[in-house]
């Protein structure tokens, strides 16, 4: 029985679709007209979103000029999974940074590449988040999107505080809500 086939990378391995989809993020990245990007990666739980993700920060690093990265999650177990998958792909982020100590800072410290936060703690304070995402070149990554609606809170918070990110990933195993409800950052016909 095969496994599934491996793509060597710039120094990393890779699926086949992870490597896919990093292709395609970087085109579409390029191909911006507007100096904005929004991509969305849909797949089934545990195929690979956070280390795809990571990847795509990677690139975002190292060939678009990306110098802060901010990932937001649903829950704390979330959260506490991301900084080890990161770090595979040389983006080091941190799950300890507070609303408090980036209130006062008005910066991510300059030996990180990003943090990670929970919706919760968006919801707290966008505005820091917003100042952040507009003083720097950001990526935003939403973890689970489909926790966010535009109409409720976790969503009008990341509207408000990410409208000026460079590149917004929204990922997660449905990219829709079952209440109806629409995802900030993402495009429906």
């Amino acid at each position: 029985m095969k496994g599934p086939k491996l793509i060597q990378s710039e120094g990393h391995s890779l699926l086949e679709w992870q490597f896919e989809c990093d292709e395609k993020f970087k085109e579409k990245v390029e191909q911006s007209s507007t100096g904005t990007t929004d991509f969305s990666l849909a797949c089934a739980p545990n195929a690979g979103k956070t280390d795809a993700a990571s990847r795509m920060m990677y690139s975002a690093k190292k060939h678009m000029e990306i110098k802060e990265f901010i990932v937001v999650c649903p829950s704390e177990i979330i959260k506490n999974q991301w900084p080890s998958t990161a770090q595979k792909y040389g983006v080091t982020l941190s799950k300890e940074i507070t609303n408090r100590t980036l209130a006062k800072h008005q910066r991510i410290a300059i030996d990180l590449d990003g943090i990670i936060i929970t919706y919760g703690q968006l919801t707290q304070n966008p505005d820091t988040f917003r100042k952040l995402s507009h003083i720097s070149k950001t990526m935003v990554c939403f973890d689970e999107t489909h926790h966010m609606a535009i109409n409720k809170s976790w969503g009008a918070a990341a509207l408000e505080a990410f409208e000026f990110a460079k590149i917004r990933l929204s990922m997660s195993g449905t990219l829709f809500r079952s209440d109806g409800g629409f995802i900030p950052f993402q495009e429906y016909k």
